[in-house]
């Protein structure tokens, strides 16, 4: 100890050098770490925020997350009768950009059906969405406030609730909508390319179209017994919610993880 002593004391400019080197370093590791569990707090917090045990996306797809999928609205009714299945919503995703306080931002926007699951679970200020059109519920971070008005697509919408650190993967503030709505938002073609599709005669097509359909299990029932019935039908892909969430972790926040390593 007397030796070491008289060391610090001989070099001590060497010696504060070192010990603040060794901080600098220190911190950097720590803000690092940070960095890395905020991104994947962000990148799974819609996942986990629907409350759900399982996810049932387009054949082939990895979900509505890191792959596009798109499957019948109705598909919903089919899940909601299996076995164990004890509820069940379809719900679609996308991002848009609106003009909000005469700027432009980027949105994540989720559909969901109410009164079913796929909306938000909690509600900080306000109310969840009551009817079927024109009512939307926002992430404080966007701005708004209750009884706000606010356009998406060719609709306005009334602010009738506030959530709270409802953020998608990318950062964007979480707005909920209901699920007419939402898939008139995305699947509705401008007027100019819909007369397009209608002089080729092809726009039949069914607008009743989601993402994903999502479904909460019976706490006595078998989760792989039910992802594993879904997978038989061959046109759908069953994940449950610990593949969900593994998928976004590889997908969405790998190369944070490989920089922190």
């Amino acid at each position: 100890m007397n030796l070491a002593y008289r060391d610090v004391r001989h070099n001590l400019f060497r010696f504060l050098l070192t010990c603040f080197g060794l901080s600098l370093l220190l911190g950097v590791v720590l803000a690092m770490i940070g960095i890395y569990r905020g991104i994947v707090v962000d990148a799974l917090t819609v996942a986990r925020d629907h409350g759900v045990d399982l996810w049932v996306v387009e054949a082939g797809s990895r979900g509505p997350f890191a792959e596009a999928s798109r499957i019948p609205g109705d598909s919903r009714e089919a899940i909601a009768r299996l076995a164990g299945v004890t509820a069940a919503g379809s719900v679609t995703y996308q991002t848009v950009e609106a003009g909000l306080f005469g700027r432009k931002i980027r949105l994540y926007v989720i559909g969901y059906e109410p009164g079913r699951i796929g909306g938000p679970n909690r509600i900080a200020t306000g109310r969840t969405i009551a009817q079927s059109h024109f009512e939307i519920v926002a992430d404080r971070r966007t701005g708004l406030e209750l009884g706000d008005r606010v356009r998406l697509g060719r609709t306005t919408f009334t602010v009738v609730g506030l959530t709270e650190n409802q953020v998608a993967s990318s950062g964007d503030p979480v707005k909920f909508i209901a699920l007419l709505d939402a898939q008139k938002l995305q699947f509705d073609l401008a007027p100019p390319a819909a007369r397009v599709q209608a002089a080729r005669g092809t726009q039949g097509a069914s607008k009743d179209t989601v993402n994903a359909v999502v479904a909460r299990i019976a706490p006595n029932a078998n989760l792989d017994a039910v992802a594993d019935a879904v997978r038989r039908w061959r046109h759908f892909t069953a994940l449950t919610q610990a593949e969900q969430e593994r998928i976004l972790a590889e997908s969405l926040v790998d190369r944070a993880r490989r920089h922190v390593h």
